[in-house]
């Protein structure tokens, strides 16, 4: 959704029909609407929130053109996370407090219409563009622990990928899962809950590994000695990652780089070089490093400190930096 062009005048008249409908909607009598059923929706939003997103959703069923629709659901994702009983300023779900619920009375119509208002300008940014001879991107989703199908990229053909994986697995780092939830539910993802499971790590329970890179092998074995479940989680997430690297080098050809953008976690107080680790995974199928930047994380959604041991006042600080590590294929697999 955000590379694809829309027709700015279908938009707008899209738009303008959708604040009809906003008009309509508030107006009319507080009919009966089923609402969806999924598990602890109403822990998660007050019965009013819920009959106005359903009436939204079933609005954006309704929209004929499917670049439109798809750019409604985007607004719709925030919409939800917006208006929900869900602290914002957390990836993983947790609830405002009792005292805060009393005050959170949000316009959820007023909510959709202004992100579709600030997305719409994005959508203008785009159409602008001063060269309109370059081509935007081609988007696939793929596993890319199972590998990368053909269809998306031959062995030996990409000169650059730029990207930033996750950390480590989503259930103790950053809860991707638990993020998506709620806009997935309402947009009506099967399995919604299971995301965590899907994710790099997140399935597996690792016994005894070496990974033949002593810094990460010695990491583990530290954090083993404090909590060998946690270990067990730690070397399910290397695993996964390891192949993943394997799966991306493939595709990339003699003289390409690779540029990770990663950030060096903390499991039971023991940091996690992970920088390190995907510089020596690289070069174990290849390539050579080229250099390690290290950049401020300027705004982020966690919170600055968090409880990683869960007692009661023992906090930690999250990471507060990232590193981008560079990498050359110097020679084929």
């Amino acid at each position: 959704v955000n590379t694809t062009p829309i027709d700015i005048i279908q938009l707008d008249l899209a738009l303008e029909r959708f604040v009809d409908f906003e008009i309509d909607a508030v107006t009319s009598s507080n009919g009966r609407v089923e609402t969806p059923d999924f598990p602890n929706v109403d822990y998660w939003f007050d019965s009013r929130v819920q009959r106005e997103l359903t009436l939204i959703r079933e609005y954006i069923d309704l929209i004929d053109d499917t670049l439109i629709a798809d750019f409604f659901r985007v607004a719709f994702s925030l919409t939800v996370r917006k208006t929900s009983w869900a602290k914002n300023s957390e990836f993983k779900l947790v609830r405002i407090p009792p005292e805060s619920m009393k005050d959170h009375n949000p316009d959820v119509f007023s909510t959709m219409v202004s992100i579709l208002t600030c997305s719409r300008d994005a959508v203008l940014q785009l159409n602008n563009t001063p060269d309109q001879s370059v081509p935007l991107p081609s988007i696939y989703g793929f596993n890319s622990v199972a590998g990368v199908p053909e269809n998306v990229n031959e062995d030996d053909s990409v000169d650059l990928i730029v990207t930033s994986p996750p950390y480590g697995d989503s259930r103790t780092t950053v809860a991707y899962g638990q993020f998506s939830r709620l806009s997935s539910q309402w947009l009506g993802y099967e399995d919604a809950s299971r995301i965590d499971n899907e994710l790099m790590g997140g399935s597996k329970d690792q016994g005894d590994v070496s990974f033949e890179y002593e810094a990460l092998d010695s990491t583990i074995r530290k954090i083993a000695n404090a909590n060998p479940k946690r270990s067990r989680e730690v070397a399910s997430f290397f695993v996964d990652y390891r192949e993943s690297i394997m799966n991306v080098s493939s595709v990339v050809k003699r003289g390409g780089y690779v540029c990770y953008v990663v950030g060096n976690r903390t499991v039971k107080g023991i940091e996690i070089p992970t920088a390190e680790t995907t510089a020596a995974f690289f070069e174990m199928n290849g390539f050579t490093h080229v250099d390690t930047f290290q950049r401020n994380i300027p705004n982020k959604r966690m919170p600055s400190m968090n409880s990683p041991s869960n007692v009661p006042g023992e906090l930690g600080n999250t990471m507060k930096t990232e590193q981008i590590v560079i990498c050359r294929k110097t020679m084929p697999l």
